[in-house]
């Protein structure tokens, strides 16, 4: 047991460091693109020598979305950007089939997504107590803002993956027999990630977090005493938002997209990036309407209307301007074929945490878009774990 847990601290540190270091470039590639990179490759390989085992609709239909990206109009301009996206949407379907052929046991995954989780929220120990310096990018807001980034490029991967594993050990905290000491630990690691989470000021997360507790907290049977409970434990949550809203100046200008004393466009923007994004599409060609214009097209028109070069804050807009309709129609067959997949599987014990992930996942979709490294790992596991159930609960009735 020793052993192993050496084991782990030595890759937790290991991690930590190439985290933290990831924004170092080697040319026209950073170190965050160049590991990735290489865990693409390595994975593809895994894959290739292993014998073939069929994956789920979903998983394919995310591989069809990856391989999308190579064919629009930004691979003609710029297909360097193209490729990128390419191996990065790969990485979902490539870790499912990873997590197939390595045959992972249940007790193996619950330790890796705790493991995993603790850690995301204990590495920023050393930023909150000021020993090392975030080196991610800022929020910029007023002169003097800061937001914690810990070791992640910027404030929304940060807030982003410590909701992932606040949520991840809640669901631990609420559904596993847990020690009186265990217990204890998991409350101070859910309230130190609930308060990281607040001070990354990152609206997207907070979001993700009223959901993500909202669904948790979901009453399975239903009576009206549970229903009274449920609807008092809601009102608490309002409450305890609404406190902050009125108690703190930069929560309550971060919510109302505040900066420098003037209240911007709704959503940071993001009325204006979806409407710059229709008219792209609307205005262009056949090829273009079908298979998009690419990233560079995208980015430089919603740059001419605000003056930055950013997606549409929305993964449904950004596949529309990028990849045109084939990437939206995948785009929502994907998320039509993985609600599908968990609905089916109601009566497992992970059926709770997995349609967490899938509904923080799509508000994380509606109000942000893009790839997220690790919230997409912890997706295509509690996926995989999902369909172990399943197949395990199966061969017991027959």
């Amino acid at each position: 047991m020793f052993k192993h847990n050496i084991k782990a601290y030595v890759i937790f540190v290991f991690v930590f460091v190439l985290l933290y270091n990831e924004t170092f470039s080697f040319g026209i590639i950073n170190l965050s693109q160049a590991w990735k990179l290489l865990l693409f490759f390595y994975l593809v390989i895994v894959v290739i020598k292993n014998k073939f085992i069929k994956p789920p609709t979903f998983v394919n239909l995310s591989y069809l979305r990856s391989f999308k990206y190579i064919f629009n109009q930004g691979m003609y301009y710029n297909p360097f950007v193209e490729i990128l996206d390419f191996y990065r949407y790969s990485l979902f379907p490539l870790f499912y089939q990873f997590f197939l052929i390595k045959n992972f046991k249940l007790y193996q995954i619950n330790r890796f997504l705790e493991l995993t989780s603790i850690f995301f929220i204990l590495s920023f120990l050393p930023f909150t107590f000021g020993i090392f310096e975030s080196r991610g990018v800022q929020l910029d807001y007023y002169e003097g803002f800061e937001n914690l980034t810990g070791i992640f490029q910027g404030a929304h991967a940060a807030s982003i993956t410590i909701t992932f594993s606040v949520l991840t050990l809640l669901y631990f905290f609420k559904n596993y027999n847990l020690s009186h000491l265990r217990k204890f630990y998991y409350i101070a690691l859910i309230l130190f990630g609930l308060y990281l989470n607040y001070i990354t000021y990152v609206r997207t997360g907070y979001l993700m977090i009223l959901i993500g507790f909202v669904i948790i907290y979901l009453p399975k049977n239903i009576s009206t005493r549970s229903i009274v409970k449920y609807l008092f434990f809601i009102l608490i949550l309002f409450v305890f938002v609404y406190f902050l809203i009125e108690n703190n100046t930069d929560f309550y200008n971060r919510i109302f997209d505040i900066r420098l004393g003037n209240q911007k466009e709704t959503g940071s923007g993001r009325l204006i990036f979806w409407n710059t994004i229709f008219n792209l599409w609307y205005n262009g060609d056949f090829f273009n309407l079908l298979f998009g214009f690419g990233f560079d097209e995208m980015a430089n028109a919603i740059y001419d209307q605000t003056g930055l070069r950013v997606l549409a804050h929305n993964e449904f807009f950004t596949q529309l301007a990028q990849n045109g309709l084939i990437g939206l129609v995948l785009l929502i067959f994907f998320m039509k074929s993985l609600f599908k997949f968990i609905q089916s599987r109601k009566k497992m014990s992970s059926y709770r945490i997995s349609i967490t992930y899938f509904f923080i996942y799509v508000s994380l979709m509606l109000t942000q878009g893009g790839f997220w490294f690790f919230p997409e790992i912890y997706l295509a596991l509690i996926t995989y774990k999902l369909q172990k159930e399943y197949v395990q609960s199966k061969k017991i009735i027959k």
